[in-house]
């Protein structure tokens, strides 16, 4: 019964409002959390403290259908978590045509390669529904990276077998270990502040 529900929030309202708002900060931060360790970036490279520690600086955000998270050639500033929702990636060729490659859903990361290298992005994301998503901006990474700066290693391991992987599915030669050296470097310039440089 839904308005039962409803009575009993507006008593829980009326009888205590910070048990309210400890209560929503409570599913907010395990929201993200839970996010967080479903992306294979984040549950590979951090520990549950680090997994915490992210999800309380990240922002959870309510995507309309039609949005268009990021679009190829722009600079980074930002990725996302999907906790809700479907993304249609695109890729627009030399030519013009513009192309689906991927749709990305709930547990994907879009966006990760250009905010962890600052590299301009690869790909358009565009809400294919409406979505919940996890925000994590390059200050929420260089706040981590200021407390533990091997995170940045274990980052770039990460990502670089990821690339690795793409690498050999679209027959293209690559090496695991130059791929990685080629990001930890990149990475390293990216978030020279995070490290006093």
């Amino acid at each position: 019964d839904l308005q039962g529900y409803f009575t009993a929030y507006e008593h829980m309202i009326k009888d205590d409002l910070d048990l309210v708002v400890h209560l929503g900060d409570y599913i907010y931060e395990n929201s993200g959390r839970d996010g967080l360790s479903q992306a294979s970036l984040f549950r590979s490279a951090l520990n549950k403290e680090e997994l915490e520690a992210l999800a309380k600086a990240c922002s959870i955000v309510e995507i309309p259908r039609g949005t268009v998270l990021m679009k190829q050639g722009d600079p980074p500033s930002n990725m996302y978590v999907l906790l809700e929702g479907a993304a249609s990636i695109t890729i627009t060729h030399p030519n013009g045509e513009t192309e689906e490659v991927a749709i990305s859903a709930t547990g994907d990361v879009a966006g990760e390669m250009s905010l962890m290298t600052g590299a301009n992005r690869t790909a358009t994301v565009t809400a294919l529904t409406e979505m919940r998503v996890l925000e994590i901006t390059k200050s929420d990474i260089e706040g981590m990276l200021k407390h533990s700066p091997q995170l940045l290693e274990r980052f770039s391991k990460v990502l670089a077998q990821r690339q690795h992987e793409l690498d050999e599915a679209a027959h293209r030669k690559s090496s695991a270990q130059a791929v990685e050296v080629d990001l930890l470097a990149r990475m390293k310039s990216f978030f020279a502040r995070a490290f006093g440089g």
